[in-house]
């Protein structure tokens, strides 16, 4: 009879970024003459989302009896919810969905 969606799923913010810099050199000297060389490395990592919410659903559903004359158009719920029905019914909340 009636049904609802939501989708409150978002970006909550992003981890840290953090750079990590290794550096090395060399320097060589005597009789008047130096020699200096060097290289560094930065790395960064992070920066990636953090995702949050959820997707939401319900559905309102009408039940019929027998003798009722509108069950002759109703769907039997049995039918759709399979030969498990009743573990189905049981469970409840399982995310089962038709």
């Amino acid at each position: 009879m009636d049904q609802q969606a939501t989708n409150d799923v978002h970006v909550l913010g992003y981890t840290p970024v953090v750079a990590n810099t290794v550096s090395s050199g060399t320097a060589y000297g005597g009789y008047g003459y130096e020699t200096a060389s060097g290289s560094a490395t930065t790395t960064m990592s992070g920066g990636v989302p953090i995702i949050g919410g959820h997707h939401n659903q319900s559905i309102v559903i009408k039940m019929f009896h027998d003798a009722d004359p509108a069950a002759a158009n109703a769907v039997s719920a049995r039918g759709l919810l399979g030969p498990d029905w009743q573990t189905a019914v049981k469970t409840g909340g399982s995310g089962t969905c038709l």
